[in-house]
């Protein structure tokens, strides 16, 4: 089965599709099963290369941990520190991995995987996005980042949900409203954009047939539709600050 991977616009909806190989780095993604698999595995390859640092990784049940528990076992010994999140009955101990039990299943709707190691740091996480949800897979809306700021803001505030100290991942939901928000305001430069220039052009070769006064009617008509977007925009970026 192909890897289904589309982007999210700046409503929030699927969009077209795209490959692995175009995926950019903090921008919002409808990713399905595989994908995410996809990208865990190559942060999970990175550390074993790295062989040092510390991984963190949130399964939504502990069942899907014990598919790959062989795997876990490598990581553990390779690395300095591999803290695993889920829900569900705890499995049978590993020597050098941390089981950290999600008892109310805060996590459950997560999927994550996070490394800091002395060259570097890496994460991807994603939310089920059940309105997308397939026979064959669990699908996602999610991203990726190499920053380490942002990996390690999201990888204190998933040990805080599963902890029970904090209700929500409060830093995936303020990214998620910043990505939407830039989409919605790269969507409206362009409308403006082409609209000026479809003016400019009619202005050139239409010749009297059409008059400034018509040209400048229709600038002022685009300005107006973009003073009424200006005024939602505050609104959309206090979503990224929980307003």
């Amino acid at each position: 089965m192909e890897a289904c991977i589309r982007q999210s616009s700046g409503a929030g909806k699927p969009g077209l599709q795209t490959s692995f190989d175009s995926l950019q780095e903090n921008c919002f993604y409808y990713l399905d099963g595989e994908t995410t698999a996809a990208l865990a595995r190559a942060i999970e390859e990175l550390a074993l290369e790295e062989a040092n640092g510390h991984l963190l990784a949130a399964f939504q049940d502990f069942n899907q941990f014990e598919m790959q528990r062989e795997r876990y076992q490598q990581l553990a010994l390779t690395l300095d520190g591999l803290q695993v999140i889920a829900a569900g009955k705890t499995p049978r101990p590993i020597r050098r991995l941390d089981f950290l039990r999600d008892p109310k299943g805060a996590c459950r709707s997560f999927c994550a995987l996070a490394y800091r190691g002395k060259r570097g740091a890496a994460l991807m996480v994603g939310r089920q996005a059940d309105r997308l949800r397939r026979t064959d897979a669990t699908d996602f809306i999610g991203f990726q980042t190499f920053n380490p700021d942002l990996v390690g803001r999201l990888w204190q505030q998933l040990l805080d949900v599963a902890k029970g100290r904090s209700p929500g991942l409060r830093e995936f939901d303020r990214l998620l409203a910043i990505d939407r928000a830039t989409k919605q305001m790269r969507s409206e430069f362009a409308r403006q954009k082409e609209a000026v220039e479809q003016a400019m052009h009619r202005l050139q070769v239409e010749g009297d047939r059409y008059p400034t006064r018509s040209f400048a009617a229709d600038l002022e008509k685009e300005f107006i539709q973009f003073q009424k977007w200006r005024l939602r925009l505050p609104d959309l970026l206090a979503r990224s600050q929980g307003g």
